[in-house]
């Protein structure tokens, strides 16, 4: 019932038959939740109107359930609410606690290359890296699948961000070594 609620299979007309839908499908491929791929369907619907705001994007991405299970550890929440002064995108003020909100602030630093506050953020941003591809990938497909071009283009766009760690509009000689915007 709930794959079936999701939008990940289709139930036959006899009741009792199953056939995967295209989310599912996607599921499958990429080894994600199906609560992932509903969130995506349901969540970049409606911002296919014009250029989708990478920021927005990023928060869906973040948002997956496969970022339930990072930890934030005890008074992390205070650390995550400075290293959010830090960064341009704003986040949800009253979730620092969320582990949700600590992947949009990692992937923001990552892009930014702004200095992780503790070691332990290293590792959690390694974390959130391992999985950011795969799930952008199912989320180009299921924006392409369903006709949302400015959503598929944006979550290329950020695609691109993960693998470069830099913001789009970073200078272009800020991806050479040792070289900073100062």
């Amino acid at each position: 019932a709930d794959l079936a609620c999701a939008g990940c299979v289709e139930v036959g007309e006899d009741g009792v038959s199953l056939a995967p839908s295209t989310l599912g499908r996607v599921a499958s491929y990429y080894y994600l939740s199906y609560t992932t791929v509903a969130l995506f369907h349901a969540e970049l619907h409606d911002v296919d109107e014009g250029p989708t705001a990478l920021s927005d994007l990023l928060r869906v991405l973040c948002d997956a359930s496969e970022y339930d299970e990072l930890p934030v550890r005890h008074n992390e929440e205070v650390v995550n609410e400075q290293l959010a002064d830090k960064l341009p995108w704003p986040v949800e003020r009253s979730r620092f606690d969320s582990p949700h909100v600590k992947a949009n602030l990692l992937l923001q630093a990552h892009f930014a290359r702004a200095p992780l506050p503790m070691s332990d953020y290293v590792t959690d941003l390694k974390s959130v890296l391992d999985q950011a591809l795969r799930i952008l990938q199912a989320m180009v497909d299921i924006a392409a699948d369903a006709g949302w071009l400015h959503t598929a283009l944006g979550a290329m766009s950020l695609t691109q961000m993960v693998s470069q760690g830099r913001f789009l509009d970073a200078p272009p000689l800020s991806d050479l070594p040792g070289m900073s915007a100062a």
